[in-house]
């Protein structure tokens, strides 16, 4: 005999028992009896229980357990407890019949024992619904939609000053035991904590003010060394939730402190300061957040000054800017105003001057070949600038419009167009003709799609100036454009060595005889112009990089970064954003890294079957010039390459 009401699937006790009434639940019955069964209707099924455990009206000691509404149409009965009931074990307390409270956070297992599998976490002070005695100290209840078994020693019928929600979450291997001590050390250390809530703390640096706990979230603000802020609670993984301008922000918690910092005169005096007026050293952009990967509000000329609104974070510094928030790089300004020498005052980058196109050169939308080609300058072209030069360029007006041109390309006095420049491939409205097999590009670079190809010796009508380098040509009656140094005012002769396609020819021909505008470069002490050694293959490359792209001014130390040996060129230019991949194109930069130092040639032909031709330096003419034909460059080896690196 047991203290509850078995259900039955039908009128006997010899039938299946498919659940159990505890004293007090309330069920509907039906019209049906049998054997001193009554029917009733129990989670939404037919079901049996014995007739005479059942009353009309609850125990008035008994709690109603959160029992379905009863149909008024459906006599609602109540299960009483047998006699038996009296004769309970002594470990089950009568406070606890039908339902208790969580002391503290409980596994609910599946089965009574430590032993058995958690089904998850109940917090403390849910209430949960007891579904019979205790066995053994742990008690069967029911909560947040499962049935399970928790430690009896952690419920309490005292109802608590704030009842949780019974739910579960992502179950532990603890026992209740190590659950409780493991809450008792958080409450511990929340406890130590306690003290960082909601007090008045202090940035010891310039910092930022993030609108989630982590590097990850969005900068809301920015704190100044000094400035303080109430904060809004206990630290979370290391940062601190504050009250910011009237918001919710987080800060990282070791760059504050509960005592005001003293800011020493060094660092009140420095361009980051908190609301100086600060001067540009050099003409610089102004960037819409602090670091280069912000997109440019504007651009500040030299001796140009701006207000600051805090204290510079990570090297760069916030400053109000045409009435809005923007960034400078700290390293570029200045507290004092600086002086502008006569011949910076006269260069193609200073502010609101005419200056003019030296060669035909792209305008371009944003400081960086980059950025797109808005337009292009014929030779001799003017336009007036609308600033100081820039990282290199410099800022113009173009057809009503705003753009750039690289200021190397720019002079303050209109040039004189030569004759033999009159005469060149990219000359204005010309016949030309393809000095070796080359590709038809939708725009001035060769970053721009390929939208067809000239044969050695096929010819094209010139639509302009070349641009960088790039002549404008019309193709099958649409525009595109082609390198200029791949043209020529007169049609080749095509060699039968130049038609051949063995794919498996990686020796190439080898010639001495040196281009003559890299053997009449002077050098000096064994080291070339632009930084390299004499006669290596970095060397020639270099001067091919800076005679036929837009990286005019390539050299060892190129914006930063040191090229060196050829087996660091992929690298290198990989960290300056310059596209390194394994695609061929004429005039790109072929790359190896096997070697006592690497290999580099330049591409001048690719052909349909995969194989290149290239030239080079100190590969088959120790210390000179050879070309090789038809190479299969993925053979591997010091006859391969790894790549190609596109200028």
């Amino acid at each position: 005999m047991t203290d509850y009401l078995n259900v039955r699937s039908g009128p006997s006790a010899s039938l299946p028992k498919v659940a159990t009434l505890t004293p007090g639940q309330q069920v509907r019955t039906t019209s049906r009896t049998a054997n001193g069964y009554q029917q009733v209707v129990f989670q939404g099924r037919t079901r049996w229980v014995q007739a005479k455990y059942l009353t009309d009206a609850a125990p008035a000691s008994s709690r109603t357990l959160g029992a379905a509404a009863v149909a008024k149409s459906t006599r609602k009965v109540t299960a009483s407890a047998p006699s038996a009931a009296a004769k309970a074990p002594s470990s089950v307390s009568t406070a606890l019949v039908r339902g208790a409270y969580l002391t503290d956070n409980v596994n609910l297992r599946s089965a009574a024992g430590t032993d058995q599998k958690s089904l998850g976490i109940l917090p403390a002070h849910s209430y949960l619904t007891l579904r019979g005695a205790t066995v053994d100290g742990w008690a069967p209840v029911s909560a947040a939609g499962h049935s399970g078994w928790v430690k009896a020693a952690f419920l309490s019928t005292t109802k608590p000053a704030a009842i949780v929600p019974a739910s579960l979450r992502a179950p532990s291997a603890s026992t209740p035991a190590q659950t409780a001590k493991k809450a008792s050390a958080t409450k511990s250390a929340a406890a130590k904590n306690a003290a960082s809530v909601r007090r008045i703390v202090y940035a010891s640096v310039g910092v930022n003010v993030r609108s989630g706990a982590g590097t990850a979230f969005r900068t809301v603000g920015q704190l100044s060394q000094g400035d303080y802020v109430g904060t809004r609670g206990a630290a979370v993984g290391g940062w601190t939730p504050v009250s910011f301008q009237g918001k919710a922000g987080w800060v990282k918690s070791s760059l504050l402190s509960t005592s005001k910092p003293k800011v020493s005169a060094s660092s009140a005096g420095s361009a980051g300061s908190v609301r100086r007026i600060v001067y540009a050293s050099v003409g610089v952009n102004v960037r819409s957040g602090a670091g280069k990967a912000y997109r440019v509000v504007g651009q500040l000329s030299q001796g140009d000054y701006v207000g600051t609104r805090g204290a510079a974070v990570g090297g760069w510094t916030p400053v109000s800017f045409q009435g809005k928030a923007g960034w400078v790089k700290s390293s570029l300004l200045s507290t004092s105003k600086p002086k502008v020498s006569a011949s910076s005052a006269g260069s193609a980058g200073s502010v609101r001057r005419i200056v003019y196109a030296s060669v035909g050169v792209n305008v371009r939308s944003g400081a960086g070949t980059a950025f797109r080609t808005v337009g292009q300058l014929s030779q001799g072209d003017y336009v007036g600038t609308r600033g100081a030069a820039v990282g290199g360029w410099t800022p113009v007006s173009f057809q009503g419009k705003a753009g750039w041109v690289k200021s190397s390309l720019l002079s303050t006095s209109k040039p004189k167009v030569s004759a033999s420049s009159a005469g060149s491939a990219g000359s204005v409205r010309r016949i030309v003709y393809a000095s070796v097999g080359v590709n038809v590009r939708s725009g001035a670079g060769k970053a721009y799609r390929v939208v067809g190809q000239l044969s050695q010796g096929d010819y094209v009508g010139t639509r302009g100036a070349a641009v960088g380098g790039w002549t404008p040509v019309s193709f099958q009656g649409k525009a595109g454009w082609v390198k200029s140094s791949l043209l020529s005012t007169s049609k080749p002769k095509v060699s039968a060595s130049s038609s051949r396609t063995n794919a498996s020819s990686v020796s190439g021909t080898v010639t001495s005889t040196t281009p003559r505008s890299y053997s009449s470069v002077p050098s000096s002490g064994g080291v070339d112009p632009w930084g390299f050694y004499w006669g290596q293959c970095v060397s020639y490359v270099a001067w091919q990089v800076r005679s036929n792209t837009g990286h005019s001014n390539f050299q060892n130390m190129y914006r930063g970064v040191h090229f060196g040996n050829a087996e660091n060129w992929g690298s290198a230019a990989r960290s300056l954003g310059i596209t390194v991949n394994s695609t061929p194109t004429v005039g790109s930069v072929a790359w190896r890294t096997s070697g006592s130092a690497g290999h580099v040639a330049y591409v001048t032909a690719v052909h349909s079957n995969g194989t290149i031709d290239v030239s080079e330096y100190n590969y088959l003419v120790t210390s000179g010039f050879d070309t090789r034909s038809n190479v299969n460059w993925q053979s591997g080896g010091s006859s391969g390459f790894d790549g190609f690196i596109h200028f």
